[in-house]
């Protein structure tokens, strides 16, 4: 886990493990710390509280919500700190909503559409009297919901490290066919022109090849199994994406419950065929040019389905074409992984940086503001 802070003030109470026993005495949780989380407490109070950027790695169930729940209402009740903890996915943020509540951690949970937020709850956050529970894209995109953050915490952040550095790692394999001059002009020709067109034979086989240029490893298609996404990107044990694309639908058409299922088990369907569990970081992306969304694709649409469009896509096939020319301008093969993530960081092509803009408009919809 890490944190980013900004500035700070005299601290009461004296410090989070103090603070800890005092819920303790009314809340759900346990009824003290455990030993070890305790001591990082202590440590960070210590020796931390003046640092900029803290990282914290606890292993799963060694209680990191508790520590970085605690860090955070420790600085927003001692500091009047706006304190937003973030996490890479809307489920994991409900998850982690439910547990500073039982540990009686005052806490708004923010997802879904800014619109939608409900002002009480934003109002507390703003006014410092609660935690800001919600992911990554609101605070790392440009139409930021909470931005004005002045404590980040940050779920999970080795997730997107990992992704990025498996995303180097696949680029370096697939340079071996790719880098060819004869074969990447031409594919990427051939791709960019079926990605601004809507056939989806030649869509489908654009998608694979975009994953192949994100480092995915594999980046497969469906194999004319209807059942199945129409590309997988696999990223290691980190990330997988699955993708259903309605290239073919008009843009003033409307999108129906159907593709909302199809997409939603997607991960199912690649989890079954790999004999393996989706990565808690995962999603299933379906790209269509419709403007309306029918109300039953909304209700029947699950948490990790997100609408991307057409024009979305292209950018990112631009982002990682631009990174690959460069990185062609040197030798493929002598270039490390982390000398492949700084040229791609550039265009802002790593998974970490392009993720977060696919995951803006999710299909499932949160209950409206009151």
């Amino acid at each position: 886990m890490a944190f980013k802070r900004s500035s700070s003030t005299a601290a009461i109470p004296r410090d989070p493990v103090q603070l800890y026993r005092k819920l303790a005495e009314t809340n759900n949780g346990p009824d003290s710390l455990w030993f070890h989380q305790g001591t990082v407490l202590q440590d960070w109070h210590k020796n931390h509280t003046g640092d900029g950027d803290v990282a914290i790695e606890l292993p799963t169930g060694a209680g990191k919500t508790l520590v970085g729940g605690l860090i955070g209402d420790y600085r927003r009740r001692a500091f009047r700190e706006r304190v937003a903890y973030l996490c890479p996915t809307r489920q994991l943020a409900r998850q982690t909503a439910d547990k500073l509540t039982e540990y009686d951690i005052p806490n708004v949970l923010l997802i879904g559409k800014v619109r939608n937020w409900n002002r009480a709850d934003r109002a507390r956050y703003t006014a410092a009297n609660a935690i800001a529970v919600s992911v990554y894209s609101h605070v790392f995109n440009t139409n930021s919901g909470i931005g004005d953050a002045q404590l980040l915490l940050l779920d999970d952040a080795h997730a997107a490290e990992n992704a990025d550095e498996q995303a180097m790692t696949g680029v370096l394999a697939n340079a071996v066919r790719l880098a060819k001059p004869t074969v990447f002009d031409t594919d990427i020709e051939q791709a960019r022109a079926a990605l601004l067109d809507t056939p989806h034979k030649p869509y489908e086989a654009a998608l694979v090849f975009l994953g192949q240029l994100a480092g995915a490893a594999p980046s497969e298609g469906n194999g004319n199994n209807t059942a199945a996404p129409d590309a997988v990107w696999i990223f290691g044990n980190t990330t997988w994406l699955t993708w259903e694309a309605k290239s073919e639908a008009k843009e003033d058409g409307e999108l129906g419950a159907e593709a909302a299922r199809q997409a939603g088990g997607h991960l199912r369907f690649t989890a079954s065929q790999r004999a393996e569990t989706a990565p808690g970081d995962s999603a299933a992306l379906l790209v269509t040019p419709q403007s309306r969304i029918h109300a039953s694709a909304h209700a029947v649409a699950e948490s990790h389905v997100y609408v991307i469009r057409p024009d979305s896509v292209v950018d990112l096939f631009d982002r990682l074409v631009r990174a690959w020319r460069t990185a062609r301008t040197r030798d493929p093969a002598s270039l490390t992984p982390a000398d492949l993530a700084a040229i791609f960081a550039v265009e802002g092509a790593l998974p970490s940086q392009w993720l977060p803009t696919l995951r803006t408009e999710p299909l499932q919809r949160d209950e409206p503001a009151k």
